[in-house]
């Protein structure tokens, strides 16, 4: 039995099923291994699969559609050049993808905030050079400062314009920060709107805080287990 598409509209659903088992893959190294846990839904992950959803199925399977005539001549010459520009165009969307992902989760002064690559940049660090960093991305790492000025630091640091979630040179280990944790963070009953679904949360998880938590596009709590540091759940912030 001959598996040649017989029709394009054969060859149209081949190309779709082969796009179909590339897309799975290639969203599977971004949901598990450059946006793991929360960052996929809140990070930018969940729009990256959706650029490479965009350039792998329609474009390699509509030209497919538009070019594929059993016995014509340049057919096998026309599918390799289509074949070539989806390759090169899931290539560039998945490199957008990774070029965007969050380097590193970095607790600071009570919240999180993820830092990518571009962040970094802009404030002159080379992420790959910064030995903390040196792990498979992205890192939860921790700003160190001195006990009981967090806030007051804090509030310097944004009023100047700096970064303090990039404040390299005090980023330790988070697991050295997790004992302090069950000191910080907010009760459901400190946040705006939080009675309800937060308070209910907290009450089947005892040990949980809230953080407040930036990502480069929302802004939420990170519900936390104070006693190993992580993340239970995200909240989206209540407006």
């Amino acid at each position: 039995m001959s598996l040649k598409p017989q029709n394009r509209w054969q060859a149209f659903a081949l190309h779709m099923l082969i796009s179909l088992l590339i897309f799975v893959a290639l969203v599977a190294v971004i949901y598990f291994f450059w946006y793991p846990g929360f960052l996929f839904r809140y990070d930018g992950g969940l729009e990256g699969a959706k650029l490479v959803a965009g350039v792998d199925f329609v474009i390699g399977p509509s030209l497919t559609l538009l070019v594929y005539k059993l016995g014509k001549k340049s057919l096998t010459f026309d599918l390799a050049c289509i074949a070539v520009l989806q390759i090169a165009c899931i290539s560039g969307g998945m490199w957008a993808v990774w070029r965007t992902r969050p380097v590193a989760v970095v607790f600071a002064a009570g919240t999180y905030a993820t830092v990518n690559q571009h962040a970094y940049e802009a404030l002159g660090y080379q992420p790959k050079k910064i030995a903390i960093l040196q792990d498979h991305w992205p890192v939860w790492v921790a700003v160190k400062l001195p006990e009981g000025r967090e806030a007051g630091i804090s509030m310097v640091w944004a009023l100047t314009g700096q970064n303090l979630h990039a404040s390299v040179d005090n980023y330790v280990p988070y697991a050295d920060m997790v004992p302090l944790l069950g000191r910080q963070g907010l009760q459901a009953t400190d946040i705006k709107n939080g009675k309800g679904q937060l308070g209910e949360f907290q009450k089947a998880h005892a040990n949980s805080k809230f953080f407040p938590v930036t990502t480069s596009m929302y802004a939420g709590y990170l519900a936390i287990d104070t006693d190993t540091g992580k993340v239970l759940e995200y909240f989206e912030e209540s407006e």
